[in-house]
């Protein structure tokens, strides 16, 4: 079931993720920006509901995590942006995620897309 109005937004500008929240007069208000040289991590989160689960990617950078879901607006810009930039560890993520929610209802996942963070640096 999709939603009707989505209350986010993503976007890709210069290399830089911006998300967007829509105000309560329905304009569109950046909230959040991450410059892909920030980025240090990308996760895919798997959240388990009953109706549907929902799926994010997660960006993280030294002093701030960019959450986008499958529902915002520009979602599949923004993915189709992280494939061609990062070497991902799971560059057939979607279908990875859409074989763990069909074996394993109920049950959440985080999943490492991609990490820049130098082994033994945990910072």
């Amino acid at each position: 079931m999709a939603k009707s109005r989505a209350s986010h937004r993503v976007d890709v500008i210069d290399d830089v993720i911006a998300l967007y929240r829509r105000s309560w007069f329905g304009r569109w208000r950046c909230t959040q920006r991450l410059a892909q040289a920030d980025v240090r991590r990308i996760e895919l989160q798997i959240i388990p509901r009953l109706v549907w689960d929902e799926v994010f990617i997660v960006f993280c950078g030294c002093d701030a995590h960019l959450s986008m879901e499958e529902g915002d607006e520009g979602f599949n810009v923004v993915a189709e942006w992280m494939d061609e930039r990062f070497a991902l560890v799971e560059p057939d993520w979607r279908q990875r995620a859409h074989d763990f929610i069909t074996e394993n209802p109920l049950i959440g996942c985080d999943i490492l897309l991609w990490s820049g963070i130098p082994d033994g640096d945990q910072t």
